[in-house]
Formats: structure tokens, sequence, C-alpha cells
């Protein structure tokens, strides 16, 4: 039988008119249109002279690899470098590659850092209008909660031995962070050795992100929700004292020796295997007493700490409230799977926490982008994660129109469909019933 597969030959091409990914494109622009840059230049002052490449440059470059899904540094080289038609977005003939991102991180002072932290609220500030209203009975809620990050070497700075879920052992640092609940924003972070303990960050978070949110509600609508390591005594103490709402689940060992003191008839059903009673705390505090029955039929009793209003607050809808304290831990789950957050970018600590502050910054930026450039379309509420790994690997070929540039993606494929048709919407004109 002949065959009639033809050859396949390889070689190369100096077209360059592509990019590996069309929804980056937008997003840059986007950037450029709403003034995003301005801030770096007028805050951002590193120790670095510009030869072809400025300090913002690289600042650009290593935030369009978060936005790309880099979980190196890198992979800056293989999938931004060859972007010409991305880095024509910024003004630049191609991206600086890895060498030069990683000395400008190296570069960092705890000066830049403040003013990494000072260009975070400013965009805070800036694109309030994407922040919804308060989220339950004039109420909003803010996540705090800490997580590790583990350092495998003897050369890391600062690098201390910690509490590591299932790495015992290990050495690493604490990341501190505040997190606007419902709307999904960074508002603070904080990162410290790894043998910190997360209660010793309580009062930065507290007031970090209150001052990032005084502008949506008063202070007494602030509501902080957090786990039980912040559930101590000294902690509510503190709370208390300096005025502060919270729902906090206690650090007490044994909530179970609480179900004694709840009458049968006092359980509240909230779902098929989760109870829940309201129990005497003190004059200032309520207690909610959790029980959720597991897989094997064993009960686990939990006790959540809060002074918010009876009035305003049954029992289940406490429950259900601090269910939803798992979006901060999702957003880790994020920073680790998709902007690489576990893939330290450097062994010196204020290279690092540089680095963290820029997907603080990227993270809000993709939220708000996402909500101008999607708003209304089938992907409105996709995730972060497939926002990343999916839509921002969809390839663009560039054409020269009379305006300006035209992005061809590939017609077969229906998420690229779904993507031309969110960014460029086809208005319709209705009909108007009209009486003459």
């Amino acid at each position: 039988m002949k065959d009639t597969i033809p050859p396949v030959e390889f070689a190369l091409d100096d077209d360059c008119e592509y990019t590996t990914s069309a929804f980056l494109v937008a997003v840059l622009q986007w950037a450029h249109e709403q003034g995003v840059w301005q801030p770096f230049a007028r805050l951002v002052d590193i120790d670095m002279k510009t030869v072809v490449y400025s300090p913002t440059h690289k600042l650009q470059t290593l935030i369009a690899s978060i936005i790309l899904g880099c979980r190196y540094n890198h992979d800056i080289n293989h999938r931004l470098v060859p972007d010409q038609v991305a880095a024509a977005v910024l003004g630049l003939a191609r991206f600086p590659d890895q060498s030069q991102c990683n000395l400008l991180l190296r570069r960092l002072d705890a000066g830049n850092l403040r003013e990494l932290e000072a260009v975070h609220a400013e965009h805070l500030a800036r694109y309030a209008r994407h922040t919804a209203a308060p989220h339950e009975a004039g109420y909003v809620f803010v996540d705090i909660d800490q997580c590790g990050l583990v350092a495998n070497g003897k050369t890391y700075e600062l690098s201390h031995k910690g509490y590591f879920p299932r790495r015992r052992g290990e050495a690493g640092y604490q990341l501190s962070a505040a997190w606007l609940g419902r709307d999904g924003l960074t508002l603070a972070l904080r990162l410290d050795p790894g043998s910190s303990h997360c209660s010793t960050r309580l009062a930065d978070m507290v007031q970090l992100s209150e001052a990032r949110t005084l502008a949506l509600v008063g202070r007494r609508r602030i509501v902080y929700r957090m786990d039980a390591g912040y559930g101590g005594q000294p902690q509510i103490r503190w709370l208390l004292a300096s005025g502060r709402r919270f729902l906090v689940k206690s650090a007490a060992k044994r909530a179970d020796k609480w179900a004694a003191r709840v009458p049968p008839g006092a359980w509240q059903t909230v779902e098929p295997g989760v109870r829940v009673a309201e129990v005497p705390v003190s004059a200032e505090v309520r207690g909610i007493l959790c029980a959720v029955e597991t897989a094997r039929g064993k009960v686990v009793y939990s006790l959540l700490l809060t002074n918010l209003p009876a009035t305003a607050f049954a029992p289940a809808a406490l429950w259900q409230l601090y269910g939803e304290r798992q979006t901060i831990e999702a957003f880790f789950k994020t920073g680790r799977q998709v902007y690489g957050i576990g893939n330290l970018r450097s062994r010196e600590f204020t290279a690092l926490y540089g680095f963290l502050w820029l997907v603080f910054i990227t993270h809000n930026l993709l939220m708000w982008a996402k909500e101008d450039l999607l708003a209304g379309s089938a992907l409105a509420e996709i995730g972060t994660r497939d926002l990343v790994e999916k839509v921002g690997r969809l390839p663009a070929r560039r054409v020269q129109t009379a305006q300006g540039w035209r992005l061809l993606l590939p017609q077969l494929d229906a998420l690229a469909r779904v993507l031309v048709q969110a960014l460029c919407p086809q208005w319709v004109q209705l009909p108007l019933p009209l009486r003459l």
C-alpha cells in the first residue's frame, strides 16, 4: 500500500506577529487604559540604572509573568520574551529576560517594600468602584489567616523552623494575609520567619485591612473572621477592648464539653449532619457550638465566638458565614498552584517579600480586569485557576488594521470563541414602540 502521508519538515520562522496569550494582551491593554502603571512610576524608586529597561519595565514583566501563570522566573525566557505582541502593549520591543528580573528583585530594600505596599493601597483606593456593597446585614467581612512557605535550603535569609502542615521539622517563612471576603481582594500582607505565630500579626492585619476598607463602611461595620489560631483569650480581649467586631473559632481544645450545657431542644439543624446551638460565654461574647457528623458517624464539636448582634445574626447564619472564610484558604491554594508563591524566587528576604507584594497586586488587577472585560459573558464567573491556565493560554495572531491591531484567535476553539464574544460584544439595536 502506498504511503499517502507527506513528509514533515521543520524550520524557523522570523514572523513574530503572534502571542501565546490573547488574554494577557487584553489585560495589559486594560491596565494601560486604566492608569495602573502610574503609581509604580511615581512611588517606586529602585536603586537601578536604566540602560534598555527601566525598573518599571521589569516590574511590569514580573506582573505579566504572574498573569501568565509562570511558576518560576526562568519561565519568563520561553513564555514572555518571545511574545513581542504583548511586549508592544507596554511600548517594548521585547520583554526583559529572567536575569534582569532577578536582579531587580535582589535590589529591593525595605524602602521599596513600603513603596510596593503604597502602590497596592493606591490601587485599592483608585478602583474602589469594583468593590461590592457591604456583604451581610450592612457588614463587611475581612478574613485574616497565615500560610507557611517552606524554604528547603540553609542559605535562605531569615528562614526558621516552625509549624508547616504535613511538613514537620521544615524551615521557611510565615505569610500573614488579610482578604476582603466575597470581593476576593487582597488587603494586606506581612512576611515573617517560620517560627512566628499567627497571633503576633493580628494587630497589624486588623489595622492595615481597616485602613483599606474604611472608605467602604465605618469601622464598626467591619467584621474580622479568623480561625482558631487567633481565638485565644488574649486575642479576644484585645478585639473587645479595641471595639472591633469579630467571628472567630475558639482555641478551646475540648469544645465537646460545651455540649452538656445545651438542652436537647436548643439545637438547630443547618444542613444534614450539621447542628448549631447558642451557649452562654460572657456578657460581651456569644458562643455558637457547632456539631458536625463525619462520614464515619463521629461528631466533632467546635465553638465560634462573636460579638455580632443576635438580632441580625442567628446561630445558623453565623455557621454559614464562618464557612465562607474558606475563600482565603482557596487564595493560598491558588497562590501556590497558579501564582507559584511556594517556589521561592530568591534566597534574599526582601526579594521574596517584594515578589509576594507583586502577587498580591497582580491578583487584585486580575479581579478588576475580569470584571471590566468579561462582565455579562459566560466567563464572568470563571475561577482564577481556569482564567490563568485555560483562558490565559489561548494564542492569537496579530494583523495590522487602519485603526490599530486585530488579534485573530483560532475559530475551532470553543473557549476562544467565548473569549472573543466577551471582549468584543455585539450590540443589537432593539426596536422601540413609538406612539404617534
